[in-house]
C-alpha cells in the first residue's frame, strides 16, 4: 500500500509541475511571432493582388491595384499588445481601400485578412510553445 501511495504522489508531483510549467508558458505565449506570421498574410495578399478572390478595380490603370506607390503596402505594421498582437495601417485612406467607399466609386478590395493556412500556421505556433516538452 505505501508503494502505491509513493507512487500516486510522485504522478501528482509531475503533473503540478507540467501545470506549474504550462502556467508559465501561457503568460509568456509568442505574440512577435503570431504577428510576423499575420503581417506575412497580408503582405502576400498584396503581392498575389488579392487572396482569396482578386482585387477588382472600376477603371483600367497601368499599375497593380492597390500598389500605386507602394506606401499603403509598407505601412502595415505589427504592434504588441496586453495579450495580443495588432497589425495597423496609420494611413488615413487604408480604410477607405480595404472597405471601400461607394459614394467615390472606390470598390472593396479586403487586404486586411488572413488566410486558412496562415491561421493553421498560428496554431502550430500556439501549440508548439505550450506542450514542448511538456
Amino acid at each position: 500500500m505505501s508503494c502505491w501511495v509513493t507512487m500516486y504522489k510522485l504522478q501528482v508531483l509531475d503533473k503540478s509541475k507540467k501545470l506549474s510549467e504550462l502556467k508559465k508558458r501561457l503568460n509568456n505565449l509568442p505574440w512577435d511571432r503570431i504577428g510576423r506570421i499575420a503581417r506575412r498574410s497580408i503582405l502576400h495578399n498584396f503581392d498575389a493582388g488579392g487572396r482569396p478572390k482578386k482585387f477588382r478595380r472600376e477603371h483600367v490603370k497601368p499599375w497593380p491595384i492597390l500598389y500605386r506607390s507602394g506606401k499603403l503596402k509598407r505601412a502595415n505594421a505589427i504592434e504588441l499588445i496586453p495579450n495580443g498582437t495588432s497589425i495597423v495601417n496609420r494611413l488615413k485612406y487604408q480604410a477607405v481601400h480595404n472597405y471601400g467607399y461607394p459614394p467615390r466609386n472606390i470598390m472593396k478590395n479586403e487586404y486586411l485578412l488572413l488566410q486558412e493556412q496562415d491561421k493553421n500556421k498560428m496554431v502550430k505556433v500556439f501549440s508548439d510553445h505550450l506542450m514542448l516538452n511538456i
